[in-house]
């Protein structure tokens, strides 16, 4: 829950700052807003001066400053790119070193982003990675690594791979166990489905009685076949499933 300071607690009326929490929903908060859902100003200001006091501890666990730093380059660039520099990249691991490239890029200095961003997508960038605990998953960094990759890079050879693995991933039921889990699921599973060429989806979430599960259809608004989905590369749309089901 929202405290007076802008960062997030674990229950209603909680003091002590949720990290995990607080990165989680600033994340799909500002990127809510980049879609056209803005944020109360003041809560935005709260936050930057937030992040940015975090951001000053140097001592804090790497991936926790990589992540702080990709979510303050929503709001001042500039100052992001600083905070990036105080990062030694051979303290990062593939996921990491992926964001803070990408951070790079939307801070304007895509030349150097790109270049790191070409060298990990040459190999698996994920292979390596020591997930920590709490919020943090395989299926966490493959859902942000689709829908940043997707909107920069969308004919990338990496993107079926990240959707195939996310896909690959569902349990019996047919999600991802987890509510984040199934947030960064869907986080990428929506880019990739947007940027289909020939693509064009209409999509109903439905819950059964119970409240317990959920069923995503994706009606298809043509019957070609191309880059989107219903094509040989792309996973298949099935009513009946929970959601895209790949091959």
């Amino acid at each position: 829950m929202k405290k007076s300071d802008g960062w997030m607690s674990m229950w209603d009326g909680g003091q002590e700052v949720w990290l995990e929490g607080s990165m989680f929903a600033y994340f799909f908060l500002l990127e809510a807003e980049r879609n056209g859902f803005p944020m109360d100003s003041a809560w935005k200001a709260s936050i930057q001066q937030n992040l940015k006091q975090f951001l000053g501890e140097t001592s804090r666990p790497v991936a926790d400053r990589v992540m702080g730093t990709f979510l303050l380059s929503y709001l001042n660039p500039s100052t992001a790119f600083a905070y990036s520099k105080l990062i030694a990249p051979k303290d990062c691991d593939g996921f990491n070193r992926f964001l803070l490239a990408m951070t790079l890029v939307k801070c304007g200095h895509a030349a150097e982003g790109m270049q790191t961003l070409n060298e990990l997508l040459a190999g698996d960038f994920l292979k390596d990675d020591k997930v920590g605990a709490g919020f943090d998953s395989l299926l966490r960094r493959q859902g942000i690594a689709l829908w940043l990759l997707g909107e920069i890079l969308p004919e990338h050879e990496q993107n079926k791979q990240l959707m195939q693995a996310i896909l690959m991933a569902r349990n019996a039921q047919g999600h991802w166990g987890t509510t984040q889990d199934n947030a960064w699921a869907a986080l990428g599973l929506a880019r990739y489905c947007a940027r289909q060429k020939n693509g064009a989806f209409q999509a109903k979430v439905l819950t059964d009685s119970t409240e317990k599960t959920m069923e995503v259809i994706y009606e298809k608004k043509n019957a070609q076949t191309g880059s989107g989905c219903g094509s040989r590369d792309a996973p298949q749309c099935d009513s009946r499933n929970s959601i895209c089901r790949g091959k």
